[in-house]
């Protein structure tokens, strides 16, 4: 698997072929690190949804709550973020041959946790601006810092360097790396529609109730379809790296 990832560029076809290898062959660890992220997330999203809908049924005034939203959704952004450095360790472990344990997968992501996060906020920073000044740069380097996040998580850099290590992957095919991202979002946006349309369906004939356990469920098995396309995405690094390093070379 190593090598097909690293001799040439993969076609769109063979990425998720791999991606799923590794999804499908791996789903012990990766049904561990699901379980304690997406199903913590759901619970705290739900709670937050479920409070504010009652606080302004009952009150009209949600600003009593609004600390403890905040404190919330910072909660959800670290376990979002933890979540993503997991399974990016998770996969590259699986593509060298070489599983991490469930045990050392949680140690190595708390040690990036602020590294991710500091460049994830940067990248946020710059983005705005870009968006706010000039709508045709924020597209183009929005797909040039695509992998930075990665580059964080597996690679030594972090802040500025993580995104000029992504952006000189980027290089010289950005239309085929944004035809990618496009093309996973598009494939994985198909495969939640039926979660979404066959949850509501069951929740508007009452078949399950509309409460805290069903949205936490929902959530969950969202974020389980989802563990495919953020594989294929780590897979897409890992090809762009290794095949921009032979170009170079």
């Amino acid at each position: 698997m190593l090598d097909r990832i690293t001799k040439s560029e993969l076609s769109f076809d063979d990425l998720l072929e791999i991606a799923w290898k590794i999804f499908w062959q791996n789903q012990k660890e990766i049904l561990k690190i699901w379980a304690t992220f997406a199903v913590a997330i759901g619970i705290f999203s739900r709670f937050i949804f479920e409070t504010i809908q009652q606080t302004v049924v009952q009150k009209g005034d949600i600003s009593p709550f609004l600390w403890t939203f905040f404190a919330m959704s910072i909660l959800i952004g670290f376990l979002s973020l933890l979540f993503v450095i997991s399974l990016t360790f998770l996969t590259n472990s699986f593509v060298k041959s070489s599983p991490m344990t469930y045990g050392d997968t949680l140690r190595r992501s708390f040690t990036k946790l602020w590294s991710v996060l500091w460049t994830s906020v940067l990248l946020s920073i710059l983005l705005i601006f870009l968006g706010f000044a000039f709508i045709i740069p924020l597209f183009i380097f929005a797909v040039y810092w695509g992998f930075s996040v990665y580059a964080v998580i597996l690679r030594d850099v972090s802040g500025l360097s993580a995104l000029r290590y992504s952006k000189k992957i980027v290089e010289g095919r950005w239309w085929k790396t944004f035809g990618m991202f496009f093309l996973i979002g598009i494939v994985g946006f198909v495969a939640q529609a039926p979660i979404n349309f066959v949850f509501g369906f069951l929740i508007d004939k009452h078949i399950l109730p509309n409460n805290i356990v069903t949205g936490v469920i929902t959530g969950a098995v969202q974020y389980y379809v989802s563990l495919f396309f953020m594989v294929a995405n780590i897979v897409l690094f890992l090809n762009f790296e290794a095949t921009r390093k032979n170009t170079d070379n």
